[in-house]
C-alpha cells in the first residue's frame, strides 16, 4: 500500500482531523465533573505537595481504587500533578487530555494508510474522529481516557517490527507498554497476550523472527542507553505498585467479579459501540429525553441502521481474514478470548482497550475482494454512517448544553458547578425561585471547586436549591443558592 495519499485525500483528512480536534476541544465546561473526576485531580496535587524528592514524599504506590477491589497503578496521579502544574483548573487538566487524543488521530491515519486503501483510512480515521464514544471518552478526567494515544504508539511498534525497524520498534513498545499496563486493569491482561500474538503471525516466517532477534545485537551504545532509560523508566512506576499488590491478601484475588458463564462480554462492548447502543450508558434516565427530539431520535437510530449491517460485515471479514491488520488483529482476538475465558465482566469504556478495532469494523478494515457493486454501496453505507455518528455526538453536545448535564453517569456539567461556586462565593445572593427545587449543602463538587480553583472557603450558611424540571419539552437542571 502506498503510504503517501494524494493531494485530495490529504486535503480531506486535514478536515477531519480539525473536526476531531474540535469535537474533543471545544465546551470543555460541558465536561463531566464528579467524584472520580476530584479524586484523579487530588491524587496528583497531593503528589504535587508532598514529591518523592523530599523528605516527607515517597513514591506513590498505587492510583484510584477500582470495582475489582484492587487499586489501579500509580502512572495517572503522576499525569494529573504534571497537569494541575501547568494549568490548575479541572478545564485545563482535561484539555490536555482532549489534545493528547486529537494527536494521535494524525499517527492514526498515517498507520491505516500503510494496511488498507485510502478510503476507507480515510473512513477508520473519520469514524475515529466523530464517533460519540471516542469523544466522551476523550474529555474527560479518566486514566483510560489516554490508553487510545498509546494504542496508536502500539500500532506503531507493530509496524516498525513488521518492517524489521528493530530499535524502533521496541522503542514504541516500550512508550506505549506503560500507560497501557498503567492506565487500567485491561492493559495487563492485553500485553501478556501481546508476544503470543506477535508469535503467532511470525509462525510462517521463522527466519525472519530469527532475524529481527539477531537484530538486537547491532544497536549503538545511544540507542542501548536509551532502551534503558525506559526500562528505569518502567520500574519507578512498577516497582512501587507491584509491592502494593504484595500485600494484599490472596482473598481480593480470589474474590474478583466474574460473569456466571463464558460470554464474550467485551466483544459485545465492542459491537454496541459500532452500532451505538451503549451511547445511553452515559445517561441511562435520560435515554427518553434524548429520543424526545426528532432530530436526536434520527441521527441516533441512522447510525444504528447503518451501523448494524457494518458491524455484520466487519466481524465477518474479521473472522476471515484477521491477519489483514498485522498482529492487531490476532491481537484483539486474543485480548476477548482471554476476556471470555477468564470470565472477565466488560463494560463499554473497556472496549478502549482495543482501539480502534470499532473503527476498523465499520470502515472495513478487513474487507476481502468484493464486486464493484457491493464495494460502491458498502462505501455509500459507511460514509452515511459516519455523517450519522457527527450528527449524534453534536446533538450530545447540545442536548448536554441545553440541559446543564445528565442524569445516570454523565451528572451535572463542570461549568454549572462553576457558576453555583461563584453565587455561593458571592456577597449578594439574588432572590430565586426555589419551587420544585431540593435545597442542601453545597454539592462536594462545587465545595472543591470553591476551595480548589478559586481558593476560597465554601459559605457554610448557604444552600444551593436544585433538581431535574421539565419545561414542557426537556427535563432541565434548574438550580439556585438560597442564603
Amino acid at each position: 500500500m502506498d503510504p503517501a495519499p494524494g493531494a485530495s485525500w490529504s486535503v480531506a483528512a486535514t478536515l477531519v482531523l480539525v473536526i476531531g480536534a474540535f469535537l474533543r476541544l471545544a465546551r470543555l465546561d460541558l465536561i463531566e465533573f464528579k467524584g472520580d473526576e476530584q479524586e484523579a485531580l487530588n491524587l496528583g496535587i497531593r503528589l504535587l505537595e508532598n514529591p518523592p524528592w523530599t523528605a516527607a514524599g515517597e513514591l506513590p504506590q498505587h492510583g484510584m481504587p477500582s470495582s475489582q477491589g484492587i487499586a489501579n497503578a500509580p502512572l495517572f496521579n503522576w499525569i494529573m500533578a504534571a497537569a494541575w502544574a501547568l494549568t490548575g483548573h479541572p478545564i485545563g487538566a482535561t484539555a490536555l487530555i482532549g489534545a493528547a487524543n486529537a494527536a494521535a488521530l494524525y499517527p492514526l491515519w498515517r498507520w491505516a494508510l500503510r494496511h488498507i486503501d485510502r478510503e476507507r483510512a480515510l473512513l477508520l480515521l473519520a469514524t475515529v474522529a466523530v464517533s460519540p464514544f471516542s469523544v466522551l471518552l476523550s474529555r474527560k478526567l479518566w486514566a483510560q481516557d489516554l490508553l487510545f494515544p498509546a494504542l496508536v504508539c502500539l500500532l506503531w511498534a507493530i509496524e516498525y517490527w513488521q518492517t524489521r525497524r528493530l530499535f524502533r520498534a521496541i522503542a514504541c513498545f516500550a512508550v506505549a507498554a506503560l500507560p497501557i499496563g498503567q492506565l487500567h486493569q485491561s492493559g495487563p491482561i492485553a500485553l501478556a497476550v501481546f508476544p503470543v500474538a506477535v508469535a503467532l503471525s511470525a509462525f510462517g516466517d521463522r527466519q525472519g523472527l530469527r532475524d529481527r532477534l539477531r537484530g538486537l545485537t547491532s544497536f549503538t551504545p545511544p540507542q542501548y542507553a536509551l532502551l534503558l532509560c525506559l526500562v528505569v523508566l518502567h520500574a519507578v512506576f512498577w516497582v512501587p505498585y507491584l509491592e502494593y499488590l504484595w500485600t494484599l491478601p490472596g482473598s481480593v484475588f480470589a474474590n474478583r467479579l466474574r460473569l456466571e458463564g463464558f460470554e464474550p462480554a467485551l466483544l459485545r462492548m465492542v459491537g454496541q459501540q459500532v452500532a451505538p447502543l451503549d451511547l445511553f450508558y452515559f445517561f441511562a434516565p435520560d435515554r427518553a429525553d434524548f429520543l424526545a427530539s426528532g432530530w436526536r431520535r434520527f441521527a441516533y437510530y441512522l447510525s444504528l441502521a447503518f451501523g448494524t449491517p457494518l458491524l455484520i460485515a466487519g466481524l465477518v471479514g474479521w473472522i476471515r481474514s484477521p491477519g489483514r491488520l498485522p498482529i492487531a488483529g490476532v491481537w484483539w482476538w486474543l485480548v476477548i478470548a482471554t476476556f471470555t475465558l477468564a470470565r472477565i465482566p466488560a463494560y463499554p469504556f473497556y472496549a478502549l482497550i482495543l482501539s480502534p478495532l470499532p473503527a476498523a469494523l465499520a470502515a472495513g478494515a478487513f474487507d476481502g475482494r468484493l464486486p464493484a457493486v457491493l464495494t460502491r454501496t458498502l462505501l455509500l453505507v459507511r460514509w452515511t454512517y459516519v455523517l450519522a455518528l457527527l450528527l449524534v455526538t453534536i446533538a450530545t453536545g447540545a442536548w448536554l448544553s441545553e440541559r446543564g448535564g445528565a442524569r445516570g453517569d454523565y451528572g451535572v456539567v463542570y461549568g454549572v458547578r462553576e457558576q453555583q461556586a461563584r453565587a455561593l462565593a458571592g456577597t449578594a445572593v439574588p432572590a430565586a425561585d426555589t419551587a420544585g427545587l431540593h435545597c442542601h449543602e453545597p454539592p462536594g463538587e462545587v465545595r472543591w471547586i470553591m476551595e480548589r480553583v478559586h481558593h476560597e472557603p465554601a459559605a457554610a450558611t448557604r444552600a444551593v436549591c436544585d433538581g431535574w424540571v421539565s419545561d414542557g419539552r426537556d427535563d432541565r437542571y434548574r438550580w439556585s443558592v438560597r442564603p
